[in-house]
This record gives structure tokens, C-alpha cells and sequence, in this order.
């Protein structure tokens, strides 16, 4: 199928960057790795059915979302655009499902690996070690930076410091879906960007 490889050369490419491949961690990919074509709105997993998957995405952007139960609002814990990932656990050695969905923001292609299949070779062989771990460095960076914007307690502080060290989530994501990252609501999100424009021309 031409998703199929389209997903795989795209993750080759992301991954040549870092190691270099041969024949056999190509085919590995090959065998393990699964490219699915979601569309907008579309659950790759829900806390209701466990699983030990992790989503690489190829194109678009996923996010990991939950509600918080004392205003029923959504909130959007992690995003992965092109070249990052999101697992449905908090690391690969847990059986403990994340509570909440991760959900396509945008119609994507994304290729999904069991832990079992990273588990099996982890360790053992440092290309697919390097992978790994540069996916898992970049999902803690942004973990690290959106706990430091959520201790902000100013909406508009939280706005700027989100455009300076996540910019480019930022500037691909709605009002709505900037609101729901920063734990505000969508009225109070536009006045944080007509207030940062201000200051900008003043």
C-alpha cells in the first residue's frame, strides 16, 4: 500500500539522521512497525481499552487529551507533530494504562510499534537504542516545558512563555487547542493574544 511506504520512508529518513541503518533494522521496521491513516478526531487509544503501544507520527499531529472532571473542560497533556511520538503509558516498562485518549488533531499518518517489539532488541543494539531514546528525549523536553508554563499563574505569562519554548506546537494549533494545552479557556486565550500583540506595537 502506498501509506505503507510512504510512513516507513518518512521514518527512515527521521531515523538515518541519528544512526545508520542497514538491511536488517530496516526490515525490522518493516515487520513491526504499523502505518495507520486517522482522521481528524479519530481515537489511536483510550484509557477503556489498555494497550502498550507507541505512535509515531509521519504527518499531523496527535495529542494526548484527558477531561478535568471539575469543569468537564479537555485538557491536552502532550502533542506530537511530524518526528515526534506519544506512548499510551507513561514509559516502556509499565503495565499502567495513562489515563485519558490520544486523539488525531489533524488527519495523520502514523506508524505504531508494541513495546514488546522495542523491548525485545532495547539494549541489545544502539541504533535502535539511539532511535528510541531520542523519541523519548523529545517527549520529556516538552513534558518539562508545558509543567513549567502550567506553573504560571498568569494566562498571559503562561501564552508567552508557551510561544517562547514551544513555538512550534504553538503556532499549529487552534485557539481551542491552544486553550485546552494551557489550561484556560478559549475567551481568556484571545484576550492573552490581543494583549501580547498590544505589547508588541506598543
Amino acid at each position: 500500500m502506498k501509506k505503507d511506504i510512504k510512513a516507513l520512508h518518512i521514518f527512515f529518513k527521521f531515523w538515518s539522521e541519528y544512526a545508520q541503518m542497514d538491511r536488517y533494522h530496516k526490515q525490522w521496521a518493516r515487520d513491526n512497525l504499523h502505518p495507520i491513516q486517522v482522521n481528524r478526531g479519530e481515537l489511536l487509544y483510550n484509557y477503556s481499552s489498555p494497550q502498550r503501544n507507541l505512535y509515531f507520527v509521519c504527518q499531523g499531529m496527535i495529542a494526548f487529551v484527558s477531561i478535568d472532571p471539575s469543569i468537564k473542560k479537555r485538557k491536552i497533556e502532550s502533542v506530537a507533530l511530524a518526528y515526534n511520538s506519544l506512548k499510551s503509558t507513561n514509559h516502556l516498562y509499565t503495565n499502567t494504562p495513562r489515563t485519558g485518549s490520544i486523539v488525531a488533531l489533524r488527519s495523520s499518518l502514523v506508524l505504531r510499534i508494541a513495546y514488546e517489539r522495542v523491548k525485545k532488541l532495547k539494549n541489545r543494539d544502539p541504533v535502535i537504542d539511539i532511535l528510541f531514546d531520542v523519541l523519548a528525549s523529545r517527549e520529556i523536553r516538552q513534558h518539562r516545558s508545558h509543567i513549567s508554563i502550567l506553573l504560571l499563574k498568569s494566562p498571559l505569562d503562561r501564552y508567552r512563555l508557551f510561544r517562547e519554548q514551544l513555538f512550534s506546537i504553538q503556532s499549529v494549533m487552534t485557539q481551542q487547542e491552544q486553550a485546552d494545552y494551557l489550561g484556560i479557556f478559549k475567551r481568556t486565550l484571545q484576550e492573552c493574544q490581543y494583549l501580547f500583540l498590544k505589547s508588541l506595537n506598543s
